[in-house]
Protein backbone atom coordinates (compact mmCIF):
# COMPACT_ATOMS: atom_id res chain seq x y z
CA UNK A 1 0.00 0.00 0.00
CA UNK A 2 1.43 3.36 -1.06
CA UNK A 3 1.04 6.50 1.02
CA UNK A 4 0.10 8.53 -2.06
CA UNK A 5 -2.81 6.14 -2.74
CA UNK A 6 -3.98 6.36 0.88
CA UNK A 7 -3.99 10.17 0.79
CA UNK A 8 -6.02 10.17 -2.46
CA UNK A 9 -8.66 7.78 -1.12
CA UNK A 10 -10.96 9.75 1.17
CA UNK A 11 -11.99 6.75 3.30
CA UNK A 12 -8.44 5.52 3.88
CA UNK A 13 -7.21 9.08 4.42
CA UNK A 14 -9.90 9.58 7.05
CA UNK A 15 -8.91 6.31 8.74
CA UNK A 16 -5.23 7.35 8.72
CA UNK A 17 -6.08 10.72 10.28
CA UNK A 18 -8.14 8.93 12.93
CA UNK A 19 -5.17 6.77 13.90
CA UNK A 20 -2.91 9.84 14.02
CA UNK A 21 -5.35 11.79 16.19
CA UNK A 22 -5.66 8.87 18.59
CA UNK A 23 -1.85 8.51 18.67
CA UNK A 24 -1.48 12.25 19.33
CA UNK A 25 -3.82 11.97 22.30
CA UNK A 26 -1.88 9.05 23.71
CA UNK A 27 1.38 10.86 23.02
CA UNK A 28 0.26 13.60 25.39
CA UNK A 29 0.16 11.00 28.16
CA UNK A 30 3.30 9.12 27.08
CA UNK A 31 5.82 11.80 28.00
CA UNK A 32 8.87 9.62 27.29
CA UNK A 33 7.90 8.90 23.67
CA UNK A 34 6.81 12.50 23.12
CA UNK A 35 10.07 13.86 24.55
CA UNK A 36 12.09 11.43 22.46
CA UNK A 37 10.41 12.60 19.27
CA UNK A 38 10.64 16.27 20.25
CA UNK A 39 14.40 15.97 20.72
CA UNK A 40 14.90 14.95 17.11
CA UNK A 41 16.20 17.90 15.07
CA UNK A 42 15.24 16.84 11.55
CA UNK A 43 13.12 14.31 9.66
CA UNK A 44 15.97 11.82 9.30
CA UNK A 45 16.49 11.78 13.06
CA UNK A 46 12.76 11.17 13.52
CA UNK A 47 12.76 8.41 10.89
CA UNK A 48 15.57 6.43 12.53
CA UNK A 49 14.43 6.96 16.13
CA UNK A 50 13.19 4.07 18.26
CA UNK A 51 10.24 6.18 19.43
CA UNK A 52 9.07 6.56 15.82
CA UNK A 53 9.52 2.87 15.03
CA UNK A 54 8.03 1.45 18.23
CA UNK A 55 5.32 4.07 18.51
CA UNK A 56 3.49 5.27 15.46
CA UNK A 57 4.95 2.86 12.89
CA UNK A 58 3.74 -0.16 14.84
CA UNK A 59 0.40 1.60 15.42
CA UNK A 60 0.01 2.15 11.67
CA UNK A 61 0.82 -1.51 10.98
CA UNK A 62 -1.80 -2.59 13.54
CA UNK A 63 -4.27 -0.29 11.76
CA UNK A 64 -3.68 -2.07 8.45
CA UNK A 65 -1.25 0.43 6.92
CA UNK A 66 1.86 -1.42 5.76
CA UNK A 67 3.92 1.42 4.29
CA UNK A 68 7.30 0.83 2.70
CA UNK A 69 10.43 2.58 3.94
CA UNK A 70 10.22 5.48 1.48
CA UNK A 71 6.68 6.24 2.66
CA UNK A 72 7.75 6.02 6.31
CA UNK A 73 10.58 8.43 5.55
CA UNK A 74 8.03 10.84 4.05
CA UNK A 75 5.82 10.49 7.13
CA UNK A 76 8.71 11.45 9.42
CA UNK A 77 8.14 15.17 8.69
CA UNK A 78 4.51 15.46 9.84
CA UNK A 79 4.75 12.79 12.54
CA UNK A 80 7.81 14.39 14.11
CA UNK A 81 5.97 17.71 14.12
CA UNK A 82 2.86 16.20 15.71
CA UNK A 83 4.91 15.58 18.85
CA UNK A 84 5.24 19.38 19.22
CA UNK A 85 1.51 20.06 18.81
CA UNK A 86 -0.65 20.49 21.91
CA UNK A 87 -3.97 21.01 20.14
CA UNK A 88 -4.32 18.99 16.93
CA UNK A 89 -7.33 19.86 14.80
CA UNK A 90 -8.65 17.44 12.23
CA UNK A 91 -11.08 19.70 10.37
CA UNK A 92 -8.98 22.77 9.59
CA UNK A 93 -6.07 23.20 7.24
CA UNK A 94 -2.74 24.05 8.83
CA UNK A 95 -2.36 27.18 6.66
CA UNK A 96 -5.85 28.38 7.55
CA UNK A 97 -5.11 28.08 11.26
CA UNK A 98 -1.82 29.92 10.79
CA UNK A 99 -3.61 32.77 9.02
CA UNK A 100 -6.19 32.96 11.85
CA UNK A 101 -3.56 32.81 14.59
CA UNK A 102 -3.69 35.76 16.93
CA UNK A 103 0.05 35.77 17.60
CA UNK A 104 2.11 38.08 15.44
CA UNK A 105 1.10 40.74 13.01
CA UNK A 106 -0.45 39.98 9.64
CA UNK A 107 2.67 41.30 7.92
CA UNK A 108 4.95 39.03 9.95
CA UNK A 109 2.74 36.02 9.23
CA UNK A 110 2.76 36.86 5.51
CA UNK A 111 6.56 36.99 5.49
CA UNK A 112 6.78 33.62 7.28
CA UNK A 113 4.20 32.08 4.99
CA UNK A 114 5.94 33.30 1.82
CA UNK A 115 9.21 31.93 3.19
CA UNK A 116 7.50 28.58 3.72
CA UNK A 117 6.22 28.60 0.14
CA UNK A 118 9.74 29.32 -1.15
CA UNK A 119 11.17 26.11 0.34
CA UNK A 120 12.16 23.74 -2.45
CA UNK A 121 10.64 20.28 -2.81
CA UNK A 122 13.73 18.39 -1.66
CA UNK A 123 14.56 20.61 1.35
CA UNK A 124 12.84 18.49 4.00
CA UNK A 125 15.02 19.81 6.83
CA UNK A 126 14.11 23.42 6.01
CA UNK A 127 10.44 22.50 5.71
CA UNK A 128 10.54 20.77 9.10
CA UNK A 129 12.19 23.74 10.81
CA UNK A 130 9.82 26.29 9.28
CA UNK A 131 6.70 24.28 10.15
CA UNK A 132 8.00 23.84 13.69
CA UNK A 133 8.42 27.62 13.99
CA UNK A 134 4.89 28.12 12.72
CA UNK A 135 3.53 25.62 15.26
CA UNK A 136 5.27 27.55 18.01
CA UNK A 137 3.83 30.83 16.71
CA UNK A 138 0.37 29.28 16.89
CA UNK A 139 0.92 28.34 20.52
CA UNK A 140 1.14 24.61 19.82
CA UNK A 141 -2.06 24.49 17.78
CA UNK A 142 -2.09 23.06 14.27
CA UNK A 143 -4.30 21.41 11.69
CA UNK A 144 -3.75 17.86 10.58
CA UNK A 145 -5.15 18.61 7.14
CA UNK A 146 -2.33 20.05 5.12
CA UNK A 147 0.31 18.93 7.59
CA UNK A 148 0.11 15.32 6.41
CA UNK A 149 -0.15 16.04 2.69
CA UNK A 150 2.28 18.97 2.66
CA UNK A 151 4.72 17.32 5.04
CA UNK A 152 4.81 14.14 2.99
CA UNK A 153 4.62 15.66 -0.49
CA UNK A 154 5.92 19.22 -0.53
CA UNK A 155 5.65 20.27 -4.17
CA UNK A 156 3.99 22.87 -6.39
CA UNK A 157 0.58 21.27 -5.95
CA UNK A 158 0.74 21.26 -2.14
CA UNK A 159 2.17 24.80 -2.06
CA UNK A 160 -0.80 25.95 -4.18
CA UNK A 161 -3.27 24.24 -1.83
CA UNK A 162 -1.58 25.81 1.20
CA UNK A 163 -1.69 29.25 -0.46
CA UNK A 164 -5.39 28.83 -1.26
CA UNK A 165 -6.14 27.87 2.37
CA UNK A 166 -4.03 30.72 3.77
CA UNK A 167 -5.24 33.52 1.52
CA UNK A 168 -8.90 32.45 1.68
CA UNK A 169 -9.02 33.57 5.33
CA UNK A 170 -10.57 37.01 5.73
CA UNK A 171 -8.30 39.22 7.81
Amino acid sequence: MKLSDVLKDSEQSKRLRGILIQWHGELQENRAERAGLRREKNPLDVYVSNDFRRGIVSRLEQGGFDFDESDLERLAVPLGLISHIRNLENNNHFAELFAKSEKGSADMKDVRFRKLLSIADEEQDSLYIMLLRMIRLMGGKAGLIGLIEGGCYWNDYSRRRWAEAYYAVKR
